[in-house]
């Protein structure tokens, strides 16, 4: 995924939350760079059904910890593998 972020299919794991609300995610992703704490975001919808036009609620997180529930997907900072 270009512009400083990966995707993957799963849910950042609950707890460590930053912040939530409803957002596009060029929206999310401004929102998480101009937030120091923010690692990462999820959505509940799965990855092959991403629309960069939709609007979604998000969940902002603190931590890089994952499930592997499909119907989510998960966002993640590039270059910030020691953040967790």
């Amino acid at each position: 995924m270009p512009d400083g972020y990966t995707a993957a299919a799963g849910a950042l794991a609950a707890g460590n939350d930053v912040h939530s609300g409803q957002f596009t995610l060029a929206e999310a992703k401004a929102y998480c760079n101009s937030t120091e704490a923010c690692t990462g975001f999820t959505l509940h919808v799965p990855l092959s059904a991403v629309r960069p036009d939709a609007s979604y609620q998000v969940y902002f997180k603190g931590s890089r910890a994952t499930n592997s529930d499909h119907a989510w997907v998960a966002f993640f900072k590039v270059g910030l593998a020691g953040k967790d």
